[in-house]
């Protein structure tokens, strides 16, 4: 019986250190927003009924990130940073990359277009916290190889 599980154990070990992997380089150092995002997927366009499929949904806003104190809430669209449009996650990771303070973030929710003022550099945290792309559709991990 030990065999099973360490051999689940090292199995699960794999499957961590792969997603990991897949992240890797998908962080940018940025102005100080502290949230994930992700790809807009072709469902999402109809549930949220989005114009179009640019720009990227956030994925999680941690409490008392700057994100959160802009009011970014978890689903809602990003579609213009600083006055520039967002066309997808690479070129949002780029933006925020490249911008040396948050002024403004157009978000799209409950089907119409909000504007949210930007927060002073660092707010929220101590150190300059991450914009970070969460991976394509993981799925929990819970019962996952037998394991609870």
């Amino acid at each position: 019986m030990k065999t099973g599980r360490a051999s689940r154990l090292w199995w699960l070990g794999c499957l961590v250190c792969i997603l990991l992997v897949s992240l890797g380089g998908s962080v940018a150092e940025a102005a100080g927003l502290g949230i994930g995002i992700r790809p807009i997927y072709a469902d999402d366009k109809l549930r949220l009924n989005l114009p179009d499929t640019a720009g990227c949904v956030v994925a999680s806003v941690p409490k008392g990130s700057a994100g959160d104190l802009m009011g970014l809430r978890l689903g809602d669209v990003i579609r213009e940073f600083n006055g520039e449009p967002v066309v997808s996650v690479p070129k949002f990771l780029q933006q925020v990359q490249q911008a040396a303070t948050i002024q403004k973030i157009v978000v799209w929710r409950d089907g119409q277009a909000v504007s949210l003022a930007g927060v002073a550099p660092g707010a929220g945290g101590g150190s300059a916290p991450t914009v970070q792309a969460a991976p394509e559709r993981v799925a929990p991990l819970d019962g996952f190889l037998g394991i609870e």
